[in-house]
């Protein structure tokens, strides 16, 4: 069952609007639920680095963003470096890679990064 589905089965125990508060506040509580209970079921916030730190958190619009994104300085870096995809050869638009996975505690450091064509980020399932 994927994280979603067990959010929704999840979302069938919340209490129905009772009447004992507004629901202006009733809503809040609610959306205050559902993100505890999506934060329970995703296996990114619970992903941590070799050092015990998060490697996501969840913002307060409820989605999911890194604790340490790259910086722009270092994609640039690593696009300099590689010049082409490492894959393909392609000089077209290039993508910064990582190697390891950010999810799988890959860091940010150019060791773990490439420089890799659309085409063949989508690929590897890279954005």
């Amino acid at each position: 069952m994927s994280i979603s589905q067990h959010a929704v089965s999840d979302l069938a125990d919340l209490p129905p609007y009772d009447g004992s508060m507004s629901i202006d506040l009733w809503k809040i509580a609610r959306a205050r639920q559902i993100k505890e209970i999506t934060a329970r079921k995703s296996a990114l916030l619970r992903a941590q680095s070799a050092d015990g730190t998060d490697l996501y958190r969840m913002t307060s619009g409820g989605n999911l963003s890194r604790t340490s994104p790259l910086s722009k300085t270092t994609r640039r870096k690593v696009i300099e470096r590689d010049k082409v995809c490492v894959w393909c050869g392609s000089a077209g638009p290039l993508e910064v890679d990582h190697v390891t996975r950010y999810a799988d505690g890959g860091s940010n450091r150019p060791d773990n990064l490439q420089a890799l064509c659309a085409p063949c980020h989508r690929s590897k399932g890279g954005k």
